[in-house]
């Protein structure tokens, strides 16, 4: 039976990319899209999306 809950790690993960994520958007707000700043945070942001993702397939497949 697959687990239906995400790990510890997974949920400080996504706390970790919502932070990011609210960053990102007021960041922009103050210095625009194509600030150096937000293009750092942006990058940073699929770099912990791809993280949890791959967190996330891992756990899923040790379930089986």
């Amino acid at each position: 039976m697959l687990k239906s809950e995400p790990s510890v790690a997974a949920e400080q993960l996504m706390k970790s990319i919502e932070e990011l994520r609210i960053e990102l958007y007021e960041t922009v707000n103050h210095l625009g899209r194509m600030s150096p700043l937000v293009l750092k945070k942006s990058r940073d942001l699929d770099i912990l999306l791809n993280h949890y993702n791959d967190l996330v397939l891992n756990e899923y497949l040790a379930g089986y």
